[in-house]
This record gives C-alpha cells, structure tokens and sequence, in this order.
C-alpha cells in the first residue's frame, strides 16, 4: 500500500532563502499554504552551493544542472536530455510509490511543468500552479527558453487546478487567458528568516548617523533590465543630479562587470562624473548581510518599473522585502493592496518623467 504524502513541491528557484522565488516558497510553508513535514521537494538547480534547508521535509532531491547558455536550441537539449531523463524516471517512481494529494509548482521551464501536468491528471494529484512573471514569447530569448515557456502556458497552466497569482495584474492576466481558471491571489510576503534579520537591523539603526545626515542615498538594485526602464531611470536621476544632491548606490552584477549595452554604460559613466566621487558608488553581487546593509544606510530605495510588457502585470517581489525596512520606497506598477497595507510605498506614474522627478525630489 502506498503511503499518503500532503504535496510534491516542485521548483527550479535557488530554495530556500537565494532568490525571491525561494523565500516565496519558504513563506507558503511558513504561513499554512504548503506543507514540509509531509511534503517531498525536488529541485531543480545550476548552482553547487547549496544553503542548509531548514525544512523539515518527508524527501529531498536536487538535480544540479550546469547552465549553458551560449548553447543553441540543439546543443541545449543534447546536453539536458540525460538529466531530464533521469528527472523522468524518478518522478514516475515518486508517484508509485507514494500517495501524492497534490503537485505545487513554482517553475516556468516547460519541459519538466508540462510533463509533471500531464502526469497529475494520470494520477489524480489536484495540480497547483504558481505564477509570479507573464511574458509574451517576443519577451524571451533563445529558442529553447520560447519552447519552454510555450509548452508551460499551453499545458502546465491550461491543466492547472489552481493557480496562485502574486497580485491582482495577474489575476486578471490569468483570467484573460485561462477563462473560469481557480485563481487565488497571495501576495509575497519574506519568509521569517529573512524577516528576523531586518528586524534586527531596524532595532539596531543609529537614527542619528542614518536619519539625520545632511545627503540622501538614493538605493537601486537590479540587473538594469527593460521592465525596469533604465534608460528612463538613468536619464531622470541624472537630469536631479543637476539640481539636487544626494548619494546613489547602486548594486548590480552586470553594471559591475560591464555585461550592459553600451548605452546604459555611458549613461552610468556620466552619471558618476557628474556626482562627487564618495557619493557614487556601485557593487556587484552581495549576501543578504551585506545587501541588507547598504539598504541600511539608504534613504530612498527605487523600484523603477514600465507600464507595458511583463512588467505591467508582474510584481516586483522585492517590494514586500523593502517594506519592511524604515525606508521611503518609490515605485510604479504594483496594486492598491501595497500602498494600504505599507504606508513607506510612494507611486509615480510610469514613463512619466515630471511624475518621477517630482516624487523623488519630494522624497529627497
């Protein structure tokens, strides 16, 4: 007789605390939505490093995948196929030998969320789908990441039982796609990890030394990317840095290495030239201590976001992480439910760059 097992959890984030998605994760085991003691994980990952997992799971698989991602469509599949295989085969034996209620799945890589779909109406699990980004295939890059998105949205969701949305733009997003889809919105929240360690920062904070300093530190983190508007977001904080003064700290691997178009990296470069040298700084990748830190010793923290493409309906998860610290927050594109529940939240209007100046420079 097989035994009963609550879920398989399934996802392809760096779990439990190394990318939002994971601290998603973690929050939904945290709150009541998943269950861990009863609960098999199975990963899904390319990194080797690998954070102790609290969790007090039933089972624990990881397959590490190496990313390649200079390989073409073909070379990509050769490449994945033994792993993806293997993946296959020991999914197949979970669901023999155990009893599993229901397969969650935080994942948009298609080829293995289309198969788990498939399989979960095979074996009756009640399917659950959690959708925190929606982009249009002309969004994505590479042949094979369009394949596989192709086939998640196709089949994985089409199939859904439930979905889980992040906000109210997916919902509706959802709704528009998936007619009469179960749809239930729960909003990111940090796991209690992560929610302990602010905390403490915020009990901590020298009011004197951060409050009362006579410059603002504008904070944006990011990797630069189109839903963010970087040329918008450069253009605006280097017409202020004519008419105000403040510090800027920006964090991000790319800007670091110099891995941006050439336009966003001349507007950087003038944007350091035209700001004093100890005001103007910029990191690359950072732990959660460190990155907390410069939060820290921040005063304004930008999400900067476009009002079309992906990031009209996606919500930056990041928003509820920042909410939690004493810190002004200025962004775009997020649902009523963010501006009543965290009064540190400040909205311009996307693309508008009069809105955009007029907010920060009143936050200043």
């Amino acid at each position: 007789m097989r035994s009963h097992i609550n879920s398989l959890i399934f996802t392809t984030e760096k779990f439990p605390y190394a990318s939002p998605g994971g601290r998603r994760i973690c929050n939904l085991i945290e709150s009541g939505v998943l269950n861990d003691k009863n609960s098999i994980l199975v990963l899904i990952t390319d990194y080797s490093q690998f954070e102790k997992i609290e969790y007090k799971f039933h089972k624990i698989k990881i397959f590490n995948f190496i990313n390649k991602n200079k390989f073409n469509f073909v070379e990509k599949l050769l490449h994945y196929l033994p792993r993806i295989i293997r993946f296959y085969i020991f999914i197949f034996y979970l669901l023999n030998k155990y009893k599993i209620n229901k397969i969650y799945l935080y994942s948009r890589i298609g080829i293995f969320t289309s198969f788990l779909a498939l399989l979960s109406k095979i074996y009756k699990n009640q399917l659950i789908v959690d959708c925190t980004e929606w982009y249009r295939i002309d969004e994505i890059k590479g042949l094979f990441n369009k394949f596989c998105e192709v086939i998640h949205k196709h089949i994985t969701i089409r199939l859904a039982d439930k979905c889980f949305a992040i906000g109210f733009k997916m919902k509706q997003i959802l709704l528009e796609n998936f007619h009469n889809k179960d749809v239930n919105i729960i909003y990111p929240y940090p796991p209690m990890k992560i929610r302990n360690m602010i905390n403490s920062l915020n009990k901590n904070q020298n009011l004197n030394l951060f409050n009362n300093k006579k410059l603002k530190t504008i904070f944006y983190a990011g990797s630069f990317k189109d839903s963010d508007d970087p040329i918008f977001l450069l253009n605006n904080i280097l017409a202020l840095s004519k008419e105000k003064k403040f510090k800027l700290i920006f964090i991000s691997e790319d800007l670091k290495r110099n891995n941006l178009n050439s336009v966003i990296i001349d507007k950087v470069k003038k944007l350091k030239q035209s700001m004093l040298k100890d005001d103007f700084a910029i990191y690359g990748f950072l732990d959660d201590k460190n990155f907390f830190d410069k939060i820290m010793h921040s005063d304004i923290l930008l999400l900067p976001r476009k009002n079309k493409g992906s990031s009209a309906f996606n919500q930056p998860m990041r928003l509820s992480e920042y909410a939690q610290f004493k810190k002004n927050i200025l962004t775009s594109n997020v649902d009523e439910f963010y501006i009543s529940e965290y009064d540190n939240v400040y909205i311009y209007n996307p693309s508008d760059s009069k809105s955009f100046q007029f907010k920060l420079k009143s936050l200043i």
